[in-house]
């Protein structure tokens, strides 16, 4: 999954310690269940979190060694690739989305360039959701903004280019892909779904009074299952 994108990251920060930036750190742990007993307690070991050597903890927005070296902000959604080798994870209060490669063993930042070669910056405004297409050659940010002007970013895996999907969200909360590409975005009470065409519709509303919907996922018999964080719930559509 070398991508240009990918490989941009590498060249960008494959040698380089990255400078620290904001404050904060947060400990990304991965749930494994015991192969022994389906009622077995799960194992919790740390993925990444630092404290980086060097740099005291709290440093917020450190890169290299992902076991020992990188630091987040408030890491919020998560996506893997299909060999488990590339983990996307957006990095909200660093405005960042980090990229760990594990047959490296490093976390990088994903950039994006504009024609000339040059930097974007800007690009991530609070992201709290990301995605990868089927075919893993598009990756869907979601961005919260300040709260009413979120959108979704695609970036082009192969070709590098960045589109926009979907923009003003209002209280963006998470981000999900179905099998057939279209995505699917929950915004305080509702559920907005983006074809692969960029047409986009809402295809579910909570009216409960405090509906404030956050987590989606895709489940394997074409229904969606969303968290409703403001009643402490979930609802399938």
């Amino acid at each position: 999954m070398r991508t240009p994108i990918l490989e941009r990251a590498w060249r960008a920060f494959g040698q380089a310690h990255l400078i620290p930036q904001s404050r904060g750190v947060i400990v990304m742990a991965a749930l494994l269940l015991a192969a022994a007993s389906l009622y077995a307690a799960p194992t919790v070991s740390t993925t990444s979190g630092g404290p980086r050597t060097g740099y005291p903890s709290g440093a917020g927005h450190v890169g290299g060694d992902i076991a020992s070296g990188a630091e987040y902000h408030t890491p919020c959604g998560l996506a893997m690739d299909s060999s488990g080798n590339y983990l996307f994870v957006a990095d909200r209060d660093n405005n960042a989305v980090r990229l760990l490669q594990f047959d490296v063993n490093w976390t990088y930042d994903i950039v994006g360039e504009d024609q000339n070669g040059n930097a974007i910056t800007n690009l991530f405004n609070k992201p709290v959701g990301i995605a990868l297409d089927n075919a893993e050659n598009f990756l869907f940010v979601l961005n919260r903004g300040k709260g009413t002007d979120g959108n979704v970013l695609e970036f082009d895996l192969i070709f590098g280019t960045i589109a926009t999907n979907l923009t003003k969200i209002t209280n963006a909360g998470g981000i999900t892909v179905d099998t057939f590409d279209n995505i699917y975005v929950t915004a305080s009470n509702k559920v907005i779904e983006v074809t692969p065409s960029g047409v986009s519709n809402v295809v579910a509303t909570v009216t409960a009074p405090g509906a404030s919907l956050q987590g989606i996922v895709f489940k394997h018999n074409g229904l969606l299952a969303v968290c409703d964080a403001g009643r402490n719930g979930n609802f399938a559509h």
